[in-house]
């Protein structure tokens, strides 16, 4: 979990189809991709959870309680997958239609109009969006608080300690997370895509736009669990009250050092989603059986079923035998 990864949306597979590019009318299309950088890092103490239990007992009673692992379901896969979709849908979609609504300006006038709204626009609907997303999601989940086991005595003649009952609390001491998110990049391509005849096509790129902002966004905090549960008796303030993803503002404090990831080109995407020549419907055609096979692999529908064999068997024998037929009709 510790270290830098990237996040790339849309990804290669969406902007490989022509459906995952942007409609501007007038057989104009357009792709607005971002690159995130997010970084992890684990806080150096644990802090105490808010407990999950919290059964009463007689106060004259005396237990023995044995410690066992609590199971639960760690949630901190959430937010990665909620940040790609944001970025995907939202995002794009609000700098794509404010930048396509300008039809009539000239290459000048809509490379300023692309890159004012991608810095004014994008860090606002990404925090915003990150928020609604993830404010009501929690870090983890006990699953099974029945596992913590415990065995109680009576005892008649014991002394009593001016209460009718013990609170006992059980608790999860917490490994705090934090995962700062960065805006690396964006990239934004314009091209016009149109049939001049029936056998062929024409792509022009309109607009191709890289603006490089390294600029920070937003930290998730996200609390990992610890399997083994802890006991306070009577009374219990956890550190941790809320357990559910925090979304705060990113101060600038540095940017970490990295390279920019990987990835096809935007224009090597065109190429494949809107293709213009017969090598490029050829290679878009070779990606889409091997992008479909895979996909069919994985469902199980590429092998032929048994009753599939046994029905060419069956197709091969009756062959047979209408030739042994007209043979044995000749010889009469």
């Amino acid at each position: 979990m510790l270290g830098k990864r990237w996040i790339v949306a849309p990804d290669d597979d969406t902007l490989s189809r022509q459906n995952g590019w942007r409609s501007l009318g007038k057989n104009r299309y357009a792709a607005c991709r971002f690159h995130l950088l997010v970084s992890s890092k684990r806080d150096a103490h644990q802090m105490d959870g808010p407990s999950f239990t919290e059964p009463e007992i007689p106060a004259r009673a005396t237990y023995t309680w044995t410690k066992k692992r609590v199971e639960t379901t760690k949630y901190v896969s959430t937010f990665e997958s909620s940040l790609k979709r944001t970025v995907s849908t939202k995002a794009t979609t609000e700098v794509n239609s404010k930048i396509g609504a300008e039809i009539g300006l000239g290459a000048t006038g809509l490379t300023s109009k692309v890159q004012s709204e991608l810095q004014s626009k994008v860090s606002s609907e990404l925090l915003q969006s990150a928020e609604s997303e993830l404010g009501q999601t929690n870090s983890y989940e006990v699953q099974n608080s029945e596992e913590i086991q415990s065995s109680l005595s009576l005892s008649p003649n014991g002394k009593a300690l001016g209460v009718d009952k013990l609170v006992l609390y059980f608790f999860l001491k917490l490994w705090p997370w934090r995962f700062n998110v960065y805006l690396h990049k964006i990239e934004y391509l314009q091209l016009e895509y149109k049939r001049q005849w029936f056998w062929w096509q024409v792509r022009n790129t309109i607009l191709r736009r890289e603006l490089t902002t390294r600029q920070p966004v937003y930290q998730i905090v996200y609390y990992e669990p610890d399997d083994w549960p802890s006991l306070r008796e009577n009374s219990y303030e956890p550190q941790v009250s809320d357990i559910s993803l925090s979304v705060l503002p990113l101060k600038p404090n540095g940017y970490p050092k990295v390279s920019d990831p990987r990835t096809t080109s935007l224009e090597d995407l065109a190429r494949i989603a809107f293709p213009a020549s017969k090598e490029e419907k050829a290679k878009a055609a070779d990606r889409k059986k091997v992008y479909g096979s895979k996909k069919g692999t994985k469902k199980g529908s590429a092998r032929p079923t048994s009753s599939s064999k046994r029905g060419k068997k069956g197709t091969a024998r009756k062959g047979s035998t209408k030739t042994a037929a007209k043979s044995a009709a000749r010889k009469r």
